[in-house]
């Protein structure tokens, strides 16, 4: 069963100003049942950005996010149970955000054979953004965030809250903070493989990397529903096979996807990419 989709905008922290952080409540699914939101939050967030604001430039957003011990949230895309963590940060002025980046979660097979993409301890979701060249240094920028998300132990939660900040654009001359281990990180997020195979049958999808030994596969929104994601999810071999239920769709005919984060073991060292992969329909496949 598909999760809801994520709602995932951004928004703007900016050190030295004051920062209301938002703690984030969460809801979350597991084997056991939901309980109405908590006094108590199990999940805490904090922000800050990666430069300073300045007009014309681009920088980071930083959700830095800590899940209480014991507990876990999900990722935003196909979970048994539990819906994915989304961020909504409404437009601002001057202001330009990007596609937030997602940390590659972890495998969660509870009893019953649920399996479930989550996060434990302290993560973060980074959001890239843009400064207007028009903005204008010494003003200040008002940003909200709203954070949704489902908190699970023995019982799941739903958390939510907000934040709200002022963001202030300096001149580039004042640019005199950076964390470039968040512009490191960023840069160096998951992408397409450019060496992978990929055949389809009519149920499935092969996909193989040069050298791998070893596939975790991870599926977003956008996939289409995994048939035996628990055996098939994660392999020692040198391919990864996907086989898809597809006998709830509305038509099935349509060309199956196979979307998300893969985690492959290359040369005995893992690496990280994001696919999407669309099955060839019977016109691209002929000569």
């Amino acid at each position: 069963m598909h999760p809801h989709p994520h709602m995932i905008h951004t928004t703007n922290l900016i050190p030295k100003l004051t920062l209301i952080f938002l703690m984030i409540p969460l809801v979350s699914t597991a084997v056991a049942a939901i309980q109405p939101e908590s006094e108590n939050k199990h999940l805490s967030v904090t922000a800050q950005t990666s430069s300073l604001a300045v007009p014309g430039q681009s920088g980071i957003l930083i959700l830095e996010l800590t899940v209480d011990e014991h507990w876990h949230t999900y990722w935003p895309g196909i979970n048994d149970t539990g819906y994915g963590l989304s961020v909504d940060i409404p437009p601002a002025d001057s202001l330009t955000f990007g596609e937030p980046f997602f940390p590659t979660p972890t495998r969660h097979v509870s009893p019953g054979d649920i399996l479930d993409h989550i996060y434990e301890g302290t993560f973060q979701v980074l959001v890239p953004y843009t400064v207007s060249k028009d903005a204008v240094p010494g003003s200040r920028i008002p940003v909200g965030a709203f954070i949704n998300a489902l908190v699970c132990n023995d019982v799941c939660i739903p958390e939510s809250d907000g934040i709200s900040l002022m963001l202030a654009v300096v001149n580039p001359s004042d640019r005199n903070f950076t964390r470039q281990e968040a512009l490191d990180a960023f840069s160096a997020k998951p992408v397409m493989p450019p060496n992978a195979d990929v055949r389809w049958d009519d149920d499935a999808a092969h996909l193989k990397l040069p050298n791998a030994t070893h596939y975790t596969f991870f599926p977003d929104t956008n996939c289409t529903q995994p048939a035996d994601l628990i055996t098939q999810g994660d392999t020692e071999s040198n391919s990864l096979t996907i086989n898809f239920d597809r006998q709830y769709e509305d038509d099935p005919t349509t060309p199956a996807r196979l979307s998300g984060r893969l985690r492959a073991k290359i040369n005995n060292e893992w690496r990280d990419f994001d696919i999407d992969y669309i099955q060839p329909t019977p016109t691209e496949k002929s000569p």
